[in-house]
């Protein structure tokens, strides 16, 4: 999320403004020179999708860089792990609960942004559900303790 401003330059000059077709080239090319980098040194890459937040202002902004990291990862063919779905609920609106063993707790701390211990718990299984998909961990687990 705090990539969803104006890029500023070491001496601390302005890049690029967010929200300006400039700041959309750059940013890619930042995402595209990190990818580039570590593939370089024989690194798989994930790259991972922010969730939905509670402001409708700041939620477009998140939108938008996710879109331009998805499309980064297709572009070089890197996993790309969306964490929208998992952060919404069943009518795809921002998600501030889960229910949990017949309990009601918190998704988000109460600035809309950051997730709970809950929610935190959540969205890491769902990324490690994402990689066992591609990396087969379980399955290696499995073979392991066979032998």
């Amino acid at each position: 999320g705090n990539d969803c401003q104006s890029l500023i330059l070491p001496n601390r000059r302005l890049e690029a403004r967010y929200g300006t077709p400039e700041w959309d080239q750059i940013y890619g090319q930042r995402i595209e020179d990190f990818i580039i980098m570590l593939q370089a040194e024989d690194i798989d890459v994930v790259l991972i999708g922010m969730p939905i937040v509670r402001s409708k202002r700041f939620r477009k902004k998140i939108i938008h860089v996710n879109k331009i990291v998805e499309n980064m990862a297709k572009k070089h063919n890197v996993l790309f792990i969306p964490l929208w779905d998992i952060s919404t609920n069943s009518n795809g609106s921002y998600k501030d609960s889960v229910r949990k063993n017949g309990r009601t707790l918190p998704f988000r701390h109460d600035d809309g942004i950051h997730l709970s211990p809950e929610g935190s718990k959540q969205v890491a299984s769902t990324i490690i559900i994402e990689l066992e998909k591609v990396y087969h961990w379980e399955e290696k687990k499995l073979k392991e303790d066979a032998k």
